[in-house]
């Protein structure tokens, strides 16, 4: 699926924030388990808010895996201050990308603003 918002990415997953609030994203891991897989992946965490791709400090914000069972993980936190409605958005992109079957893992808290 692709977004207006992000147009190199492929939305993997949007998370719709019930409430207002910090949301942080932390423990965000990308993992090739298929043998098959050539190529590389790039994972990138971003928030959507009313409908436009929020700008963020957050310059760290992506991981890329190119090997064969090999698992990459983002080091450091991810926030975002949202409002209820709003998305946080994973998304893939691909350079000479071929066949994969691949596990996206994270933990998203949440603050009071």
């Amino acid at each position: 699926m692709h977004s207006s918002e992000f147009p190199k990415m492929k939305t993997v997953l949007a998370f719709k924030c019930p409430v207002k609030g910090v949301y942080m994203i932390s423990n965000v891991s990308l993992r090739f388990f298929d043998k098959n897989t050539r190529g590389a992946v790039t994972l990138q965490v971003g928030a959507i808010k009313s409908g436009r791709a929020v700008r963020t400090e957050n310059v760290h914000r992506a991981i890329t895996v190119s090997l064969i069972l090999q698992e990459v993980h983002l080091e450091n936190l991810v926030t975002f201050q949202l409002e209820g409605g709003d998305q946080i958005v994973f998304g893939v992109s691909s350079t000479d990308f071929c066949y994969a079957a691949m596990r996206v893992g994270w933990k998203i808290r949440r603050g009071v603003s």
